[in-house]
């Protein structure tokens, strides 16, 4: 890290070689070999890279640090981003610990919402985002750097990030009512977010919660927020409850 710091990648990559070539099984190797599976982007090789990474580099179960989840996590999410959800569940199914797999299941299901596809595996893969996310937050783990407040506040933000994306793939589908509960536990830890804002005005549109709807959008107005969800949302409230835009 020195040499990098330094301006000095060379010396740090060949310093890097050296401790990889007499040791090749080591922390250094199996990190290299893990870039290297992020990287690869054909799902052949990747799963070719994942059975010599997972042969090199055997589990040894008092050694947390040889866990083989994050890297099984990573072919997992890569058969996910391809919509291959065979290729997925069988990856999926020897994470241990499933929270290595719920970024990957949040990130694809934004993509497939906003793209309007795929969206009965978005919503059945951003849930499972929710409910890996919920149960984590029961007993967030601590560690040498993150103490037990902040751990619970990084995954706090996780359920947030997590739901706002459950919320909308749901009122995407026209199921605001069911979205309504887990977008106002969003709002109500987030209410000066413009995102927040107006996923929660819309959701709260689509359960025909007009003024309630307009109340949000009026707050974020007033924190000088302007959007074309507000202006749009605002009106389609509007004109809901008055009968015309008059």
């Amino acid at each position: 890290k020195l040499y990098y710091d330094l301006g000095q990648g060379q010396q740090a990559e060949a310093l890097a070689n050296k401790i990889t070539d007499k040791f090749p099984t080591g922390t250094i190797a199996r990190q290299n070999a893990v870039t290297k599976l992020y990287m690869e982007k054909d799902l052949k090789k990747n799963d070719s890279l994942y059975n010599v990474y997972i042969t090199k580099f055997p589990e040894n179960a008092a050694e947390p640090s040889t866990s083989h989840d994050e890297a099984t996590a990573i072919v997992a999410g890569a058969h996910l981003k391809t919509g291959d959800m065979a290729g997925y569940y069988k990856y999926e199914a020897m994470v241990k610990n499933k929270m290595e797999v719920a970024g990957y299941l949040n990130n694809v299901a934004w993509d497939w919402a906003v793209a309007g596809k795929h969206m009965a595996d978005a919503e059945k893969i951003s849930k499972q985002a929710v409910d890996i996310i919920t149960k984590g937050m029961e007993n967030p783990p601590a560690s040498a750097y993150t103490s037990a407040k902040q751990a619970r506040k990084n995954y706090e933000n996780s359920y947030n990030m997590f739901a706002d994306t459950y919320a909308y793939i749901l009122w995407k589908e026209n199921k605001s009512a069911e979205a309504l509960p887990y977008m106002k536990t969003v709002y109500d830890r987030t209410s000066d977010e413009e995102n927040s804002i107006e996923h929660y005005a819309e959701i709260l549109g689509g359960a025909g919660q007009y003024a309630k709807a307009m109340e949000v959008i009026e707050h974020g107005y007033s924190l000088g927020q302007y959007s074309d969800v507000y202006k749009t949302e605002l009106k389609k409230d509007y004109i809901a409850l008055k009968g015309s835009d008059k």
